[in-house]
């Protein structure tokens, strides 16, 4: 559940990201790693906001992401 892809990506982080939400709510309850970093220090709060994809941003704060985690533009997922 936490493995990666080239760029830092893991599995939460890239369905997080294309708005895949059943499959963030599976990756969630099988133990991945909310605040897993990719190489740009992207969580998965950060590119599901970015994306805006608020149901999926719901989902991960209700499970606790961190809304202070920053990434290497130093932006958060609420800037």
């Amino acid at each position: 559940m936490n493995s990666r892809d080239e760029t830092g990506n893991t599995p939460l982080l890239l369905a997080s990201k294309a708005g895949h939400r059943n499959i963030v709510n599976l990756l969630i309850r099988n133990n991945s790693s909310i605040d897993a970093r990719n190489r740009d220090g992207e969580t998965a709060l950060i590119l599901a906001s970015s994306k805006g994809h608020l149901g999926i941003v719901k989902q991960l704060i209700s499970k606790r992401a961190s809304l202070n985690e920053t990434d290497k533009q130093g932006l958060t997922a609420l800037m």
